[in-house]
């Protein structure tokens, strides 16, 4: 649903059930990334229907400065996705529903 380089969804057909679960999951990320300020948000959803798998944590360079190493959440951890975020989300309808 979303790739761990970008928090962009990606791009199913418009009203489908799986473009809707892309949104929602986008949308969770900016709540998370919100509640972070800013320092940390899930990414690399990946699954099927019921089953999300093989998520990321995408942290901000900030957070593994004391442990000397980006790898504290795993390789999957690219601090560019995370500082980039507020120039590569796009609000969605559960953004705005929920004002966030």
């Amino acid at each position: 649903y979303i790739n761990n380089r970008t928090p962009v969804p990606t791009n199913f057909i418009p009203r489908t059930e799986n473009h809707n679960r892309a949104l929602f999951l986008a949308f969770t990320q900016h709540w998370q990334f919100k509640r972070t300020h800013g320092l940390a948000f899930v990414s690399d959803y990946q699954g099927g229907n019921t089953l999300l798998t093989d998520p990321q944590v995408m942290s901000d360079e900030y957070v593994f400065k004391p442990f000397s190493s980006p790898d504290i959440f795993g390789s999957g951890n690219i601090p560019s996705g995370c500082s980039s975020f507020k120039t590569t989300h796009c609000c969605n309808i559960f953004c705005e529903y929920f004002k966030i």
